[in-house]
């Protein structure tokens, strides 16, 4: 026991000596505990700084002395404690020559406008490494509201502003590209107004970009695309992506203008924003007209073919009937009526050959609309079934979940499905099996249509849709060119492979639309 415990016992007494110790201890524990904390914080807070790469600065205005130059302001300066003075005058002979000049003219209108100090310079360390810093102060006044001090911090933001020349540096090279492409790049917002549009618009439309900018996507669409544009557009704002499409828009003289476009959706880049629309079309107008003139030219040449093919189909018939009769001058009842008989069927048989070649010659889609394609596939399968019957071929289909959709014209499409699945039975001499199969693809729909039939030639398969060409003993080699062509007006492709001994395969590709219906 201590001797101030010993004279603090005999004055208070046992009772009032034991409250008085325990509330001293209590006292020094508090004490010890505070000055924990306050030391746990102190550290935290220069751990903060030192990570956020924060000092803090002192200075006096009068007389332009650094009272207080934090620990971390030497390391972001890159400095030595022990050989550098901090001072006003050394901070600035640091600062780049071109930072230096107004550094100090923000810093003296600060103080004699009493306001708050705020600006961005760069350091030149000893090194030579350059720091971008950005320093903020506040403007302390005497009791006579003279500036006295400025209390300030000093912020390391070299990694930010190196982010910064980069976004910079990357957001020229988009400028150029959009101002020197000759694509035609924009943005839209969901509503097909345009937000952003590269100069080329105004050079192949015509219009003004303020103009342009004014209103939207669908102004300046040609009537009878329109629909497929809000189709697409919809397609685009469900699923994201969009397919590539070959659009006509009117330029300012009215004339057309064929754009080739692709679209994405850009989703927002922060709360608050909206999604855009980039959209990248190119001007096809004239490899359109150029293709366009080649197949002119290939029909002028295929025109001379095909007259040698029709005066050989029509000749044979007209020869046979032109036979008949002069042997029915001379002929009995009987057989004139069988002689009768065999006429009609070459009349028929030229008919045949008139309506194939008709149908050869409309291009058109006639009467467009969206159609399911298993349910249409199904109606095929039904409509085949007796004659597959009949032949000892069974028919098997694998069709997806939901059912894909395609524009065009069923009549036409229906008679492609038939035209490719007689031509299987018929490959199929002593049974055998068919099989029908819908693929999906980005853009396209593909219908698979193949057999384990006796296969092709691979002599035959490469001239297989030329007018007249037929590998087999009847018929007119007109169904598959039809096929072909009917396709061509749904902006579709046939494609035959085959295998000697194994079998073929069609694939129907075709566009989709955006409709989906369960099975």
């Amino acid at each position: 026991m201590t001797l101030t415990q010993t004279l603090l016992l005999t004055i208070f007494g046992t009772g009032l000596f034991s409250f008085i110790l325990f509330q001293t201890l209590h006292f020094r524990r508090q004490t010890r505990l505070l000055k924990s904390n306050i030391s746990h914080t102190i550290k935290s807070y220069q751990d903060i700084k030192r990570i956020a790469k924060l000092g803090s600065y002192r200075i006096h205005l009068k007389e332009y002395n650094m009272l207080y130059w934090s620990p971390e302001l030497y390391e972001i300066f890159g400095v030595d404690p022990l050989t550098f003075q901090p001072s006003l005058q050394s901070v600035i002979a640091m600062m780049h020559p071109a930072d230096a000049e107004n550094g100090s003219k923000r810093l003296l209108q600060a103080v004699r406008n009493k306001e708050n100090y705020d600006n961005h310079y760069r350091i030149i360390r000893p090194d030579g490494t350059i720091c971008y810093g950005h320093t903020r102060g506040e403007i302390v006044v005497d009791e006579n509201g003279e500036p006295t001090y400025l209390l300030g911090t000093f912020q390391d933001i070299t990694d930010l502003a190196a982010m910064q020349q980069e976004l910079a540096a990357v957001h020229r090279k988009l400028e150029n590209i959009i101002a020197y492409s000759s694509d035609l790049i924009a943005v839209f917002d969901l509503e097909g107004r345009a937000l952003i549009l590269s100069p080329s618009h105004k050079v192949l439309l015509g219009y003004s970009i303020d103009r342009m900018k004014q209103t939207t996507l669908f102004d300046y669409i040609h009537p009878d695309d329109r629909e497929e544009l809000l189709e697409g557009w919809q397609y685009l704002l469900q699923s994201g992506v969009s397919r590539r499409r070959t659009l006509r828009f009117l330029d300012a003289q009215n004339r057309v203008v064929i754009l080739e476009i692709q679209a994405v959706l850009i989703p927002p880049a922060q709360d608050g924003e909206s999604a855009t629309v980039l959209s990248i079309s190119r001007d096809i107008t004239a490899r359109l007209n150029a293709e366009e003139a080649v197949r002119k030219a290939d029909r002028l040449s295929a025109v001379g073919q095909m007259a040698a093919g029709i005066a050989h189909e029509i000749r044979n018939p007209l020869t046979t009937l032109r036979g008949f009769l002069e042997l029915m001058d001379l002929a009995s009842e009987e057989s004139i009526h069988r002689y009768t008989a065999i006429m009609k069927q070459e009349i028929e048989h030229i008919n045949a050959i008139v309506e194939e070649l008709l149908l050869l010659a409309k291009p058109t889609r006639g009467d467009a609309r969206h159609i399911s394609l298993i349910p249409f596939l199904r109606e095929m399968i039904h409509l085949m079934t007796p004659q597959a019957l009949l032949e000892r071929v069974d028919i098997f289909s694998y069709f997806p979940d939901t059912s894909p959709c395609v524009y065009g014209d069923e009549q036409h499409l229906r008679q492609v499905m038939i035209n490719i699945m007689k031509n299987s039975l018929e490959a199929l001499h002593d049974g055998g099996h068919i099989t029908l199969a819908i693929r999906e693809e980005m853009e396209q729909v593909v219908i698979i249509v193949s057999d384990n039939g006796i296969g092709i030639k691979p002599a035959d398969l490469a001239r297989l849709g030329e007018p007249f060409y037929t590998t087999k003993s009847t018929g007119t080699g007109l169904g598959l060119a039809v096929c072909q062509q009917i396709l061509e007006a749904h902006n579709g492709t046939l494609h035959i492979s085959s295998e000697l001994g194994v079998g073929t395969q069609i694939e129907i590709r075709l566009p989709r639309c955006t409709m989906h219906s369960e099975d």
